[in-house]
């Protein structure tokens, strides 16, 4: 017992000193005093119960207990003090386990198997271990830990609660896993009550079973510890002191400790503690520590800056009250007054007070300083022709921050909590800037026009060479300038936010509106569109030939359809038929339609006629030469003299005044198609 250890003053200001007293003589009026003990009874049964792996299978461990009366019986369930079991498994969710009075009465230690085996129900403990377990080989022992249970000892709740809880720790034999933590007192699951009634002496059991095939275990010892006043033998001792020491501290003084007292002082706050220690005459040690506390200077405000000439003190703390006194340019009133640790103060006039708080408890001295000042300043309004404004002559005594309201979004750079920063904002317009000093919460404000870029129409494309300007704002007027493939001209005048264009010239015109407030352009680019027209006429050629049907537009933005699916501005065709297209411009569309025809172009020339005017062969007849108009012929005798020439031959030359022979001609087509000249000879037979 360390009740005769003796503290003078276990609360003391910082830099002084306390004694504290120990002893272990019997003469000592202050110190340690031994207490009696007694011897507990109980039984252990020490050596190897394999557990083998999902047998399902009962095996049990018996202790036998004797010494007590013959007929005596647990009456309360403190007579069985504590159940230890030292083990090892590495699946806790197939295991199962009660104890077993010599009776036969049986009470659940824990049930981990949710199906139930030999005992209803069950927590499901899964794969948590038992002990430093060895989980990949199976029959070989891991390394015991030693679990306890007792109804009325109990550190912690049953395995269903401190598993449900997480109260595991890892095992080290690898693969390692959580597993239950031995060091508490575990409920068991069914009260040591429910033993009331059973005889002591006799073979106590307990009964494990293993239901699952994952794997195995091992008991390596287990006991059971009574009630030592129930033990009808039972004994008591008490040691003696035989040695006694402090352990060292920093904060115990040069000269002790000494086997009764020490000295102790600190120079800085908190509660330090100083350890004694004895030893009795079993070798056994034990000890007491002793706790002082060491009062801090008194807490006051921090130094800081208010306005309008007041301010509450806040944060003062001192173990015992104090006073405050001040310095500064003028009078200071302390409200209700200045033997309050937080009074409120006025001054009566500006500058910096020093306020100084001295402790009733050891007189030591804390102080902080105030700045009274002035509300805080900012420039005048301004027009700025841009989005960004650096900010001027912002004063203050301890900063502030900057807010704002306007039409938009306002950036502070760096931040808004220096003075003067540099202010961003989007879009632009009137914005009203407002600085809170930190201080006391005092406002100023000014604003800023920041002036936007003139706001003129979109893009546009019109179909004829007018256009009505809309929708141009500026800050404060200005004037329009062009440029493009004619002339333009604005009325009533170019220097109206919205006038009337008329162009000279179809085309793009970029027009420009120049604000005076700030010279700022801004340009939109207008087209005049031209309309789409084509002619697309109708095409013959000969079968095996050709031909392209072209409707290019001077348009540049037309878009072209064939009804062949091609969007180019031409077609090339080989075969007859109807061919439609659609050429479309940003005004309109134009249409139209070409009728390819494909003929039989090959002329066949006769070598022999008969004009004798009997109506069969008297011409010299071309098969399609219809198609070749304008064709030339002409027919040479055997001496080569002209005798036939036509540049419109029509298939007519028929001679009745020339001698039977025969004759040479060239015929040459005429009309668009492409055919080779052709020479031949005829005979002429009457």
């Amino acid at each position: 017992s360390f009740a005769g250890v003796i503290n003078n003053r276990d609360s003391i200001c910082v830099g002084d000193t306390t004694i504290i007293i120990g002893a272990v003589t019997n003469t000592d009026t202050a110190g340690v005093d031994p207490t009696n003990s007694n011897f507990q009874m109980g039984g252990t049964f020490a050596g190897l119960t394999w557990l083998p792996d999902g047998s399902g299978v009962n095996y049990t461990t018996s202790v036998t207990i004797n010494g007590f009366q013959p007929a005596q019986t647990i009456t309360a369930a403190s007579d069985i003090q504590q159940l230890n079991i030292t083990m090892e498994h590495s699946y806790l969710g197939d295991l199962e386990m009660h104890l077993t009075c010599p009776n036969g009465t049986q009470g659940t230690i824990f049930n981990s198997y949710g199906p139930g085996g030999m005992i209803p129900g069950g927590f499901n403990g899964g794969g948590t271990y038992l002990g430093d377990a060895t989980d990949a080989t199976l029959g070989i022992p891991g390394i015991g830990w030693e679990y306890k249970w007792s109804t009325v000892n109990a550190t912690w709740g049953n395995f269903p609660t401190e598993f449900a809880g997480g109260n595991t720790i890892m095992s080290s034999i690898a693969p390692a896993g959580p597993s239950m933590n031995p060091n508490g007192i575990y409920l068991p699951e069914t009260s040591f009550a429910s033993f009331i009634g059973c005889p002591i002496n006799g073979n106590w059991t307990i009964t494990v079973r293993d239901n699952l095939g994952i794997d195995d275990g091992y008991i390596f010892e287990w006991g059971i510890l009574f009630d030592p006043s129930i033990n009808p033998n039972n004994e008591t001792y008490a040691p003696t002191m035989i040695s006694a020491q402090w352990q060292s501290a920093a904060t115990i003084l040069p000269g002790s400790p000494t086997d009764t007292f020490i000295v102790v002082t600190s120079s800085n706050p908190g509660t330090y503690g100083y350890t004694f220690q004895v030893t009795d005459n079993y070798g056994c040690t034990y000890d007491t520590t002793v706790y002082v506390y060491f009062l801090a200077t008194p807490v006051a405000p921090v130094d800081t800056t208010v306005c309008n000439g007041q301010y509450q003190f806040i944060g003062t703390t001192s173990y015992a009250g104090g006073v405050w006194t001040y310095t500064g340019p003028g009078t200071a009133t302390f409200s209700p007054n200045n033997a309050v640790e937080n009074p409120m103060v006025t001054v009566d006039s500006n500058g910096i007070y020093t306020f100084t708080f001295t402790d009733n408890q050891c007189l030591m001295d804390t102080f902080f300083n105030v700045t009274f000042a002035p509300d805080p300043t900012v420039q005048l309004d301004t027009i700025v022709c841009d989005n960004e404004y650096q900010v001027i002559g912002t004063t203050s005594f301890n900063g502030g921050v900057w807010t704002y309201t306007g039409p938009g979004t306002a950036t502070f750079s760096p931040s808004n909590t220096v003075e003067n920063p540099s202010v961003g904002v989007t879009p632009q317009g009137n914005y009203i800037f407002t600085f809170t000093d930190n201080q006391c919460n005092q406002v100023n404000s000014f604003q800023v026009d920041f002036v936007p870029v003139p706001t003129i129409p979109q893009e546009d494309t019109v179909c004829t060479g007018e256009y009505q300007i809309f929708g141009t704002t500026s800050y404060n007027g200005g004037s329009w300038t062009y440029s493009g493939p004619g002339t333009a001209t604005f009325t009533p005048s170019n220097t109206i936010e919205n006038p009337f264009v008329t162009v000279d010239k179809n085309g793009l015109y970029t027009f420009t509106f120049t604000d005076t407030q700030c010279a700022k352009d801004t340009s939109v680019d207008i087209y005049f569109a031209d309309s789409i027209f084509i002619n697309l006429g109708n095409v013959e050629f000969c079968i095996g030939d050709e031909a392209i049907l072209d409707v290019t537009s001077w348009v540049p933005e037309a878009s072209y359809a064939w009804s062949t699916g091609n969007n180019y501005s031409t077609q090339l065709v080989t075969d007859s038929g109807t061919y439609y297209v659609v050429v479309s411009g940003l005004c309109n569309s134009s249409s139209d339609s070409s009728l390819v025809t494909t003929i039989i172009c090959n002329i066949i020339a006769p070598n022999v006629i008969t004009p004798n005017g009997d109506g069969s062969n008297d011409y010299l007849v071309f098969d399609g030469l219809e198609h070749y108009p304008e064709s030339s012929l002409l027919i040479f005798n055997r001496w080569g003299n002209k005798i036939y020439e036509s540049n419109d031959y029509q298939n007519n030359w028929g001679p009745k005044d020339i001698s039977d022979g025969t004759y040479f001609y060239i015929l040459t087509p005429g009309g668009h198609l492409d055919v080779d000249i052709i020479k031949h000879t005829v005979t002429v037979l009457k």
